[in-house]
């Protein structure tokens, strides 16, 4: 942390199940549950939050599809750019999250 990089943090981490996005945390008038699909959610949220300059993301695949790589059609996107994220397609999570 003293060299301004934040560790791995991953949702299965937690000693007790989240919040529903619904459910106060804290008691009546609390601050509401956050909604996560997986660690790089996690990780993006976090990276927004503390304004980071760079979010480095590390996979076994090849970059950023439009769909899962497997499937027929699937189609490597050289720059992500937002106006891009209504066009991509997820796949399910894998199994160690």
């Amino acid at each position: 942390i003293s060299l301004n990089i934040v560790p791995i943090i991953n949702t299965n981490d937690a000693v007790e199940p989240p919040p529903q996005v619904d459910e106060p945390i804290g008691g009546k008038g609390g601050r509401r549950g956050i909604s996560l699909k997986d660690n790089d959610s996690l990780a993006a949220m976090l990276a927004a939050e503390v304004q980071a300059d760079l979010l480095i993301l590390m996979s076994d695949v090849d970059g950023i599809y439009n769909k899962p790589p497997w499937e027929e059609g699937a189609r490597f996107i050289h720059t992500f750019t937002s106006d891009l994220r209504n066009t991509i397609e997820f796949g399910q999570k894998s199994k160690v999250g």
